[in-house]
């Protein structure tokens, strides 16, 4: 069964470190797993303050979904973002490619899932 945690984010410079604190309070993950969801948690929050172009009064929405063997991280900015699997992508595509089993885009709501240790 999951357990799920959600909170909001304003799109700020802060926003990036308080989504890593909201991971570490919750997730209770050993370090390797942690360190690998605060860099995928990292990435997409940049993303969205950097690319999203949100109004100070918009909102970050992120959920995390911890399961047995996996954590499911949802971070949905309300934007128009894709992506294709034909395109090339820069070092957050990357990242995302090697530290998640797998991941999706689609209207600037990015849905990344990582396999845990038992």
């Amino acid at each position: 069964m999951a357990s799920c945690h959600r909170f909001e984010l304003a799109p700020g410079k802060l926003a990036v470190r308080e989504a890593r604190a909201e991971l570490r309070a919750v997730a209770d993950l050993p370090m390797d797993a942690l360190r690998d969801a605060e860099l995928v948690v990292t990435e997409l929050v940049a993303n969205s303050v950097l690319h999203a172009r949100l109004a100070p009064r918009d909102r970050i929405e992120i959920t995390l979904c911890r399961e047995q063997r996996r954590l499911t991280i949802l971070v949905d900015d309300h934007g128009g973002f894709t992506r294709r699997r034909s395109e090339r992508g820069g070092l957050g595509f990357r990242v995302l490619d090697t530290l998640c089993e797998r991941w999706s885009a689609q209207g600037g709501r990015v849905c990344a899932v990582l396999a845990l240790p038992v």
